[in-house]
């Protein structure tokens, strides 16, 4: 859920017309909403591995290895592009650095969130099965 408000905070003050003003205020909420985001895959992660009860295998190992490129996509691309437009609009007009930085923030958001859902759609199916 907060992948999605921060998504849809940076694409709509985007389309606003990508103001300072605009562009700053969702980078804030981004940015201050990251730590949240971060301890609520790691409890999701947590509770996932305890749900497992040792190695995983068949769904879960596939949950696991996707869970695996969502951490790394976080801390290598989203969490430092979270960052950096967020102190550029404090700084400096909005340009085309920003942009570009923008589209890759995304790109990996995107990502995130296709995998994130497939991890939910497998692990409805998991609990489906565990209730049958």
């Amino acid at each position: 859920m907060a992948m999605i408000v921060a998504f849809l905070a940076v694409t709509l003050s985007t389309l606003g017309g990508g103001a300072v003003a605009d562009a700053g205020t969702s980078k804030a909420v981004v940015w201050y909403g990251v730590k949240w985001l971060v301890v609520a895959l790691a409890a999701a992660g947590m509770t996932g591995k305890a749900m497992c009860r040792g190695r995983p295998g068949g769904l879960a190992a596939v949950k696991f290895r996707r869970m695996k490129i969502v951490a790394a996509n976080g801390i290598l691309i989203l969490v430092p592009c979270a960052y950096l437009l967020y102190a550029r609009t404090q700084v400096a007009p909005v340009n085309g650095w920003y942009a570009a930085l923008q589209i890759v923030e995304i790109a990996a958001g995107i990502v995130n969130l296709a995998l994130l859902a497939a991890n939910m759609r497998d692990g409805l199916r998991m609990r489906a099965r565990r209730i049958q």
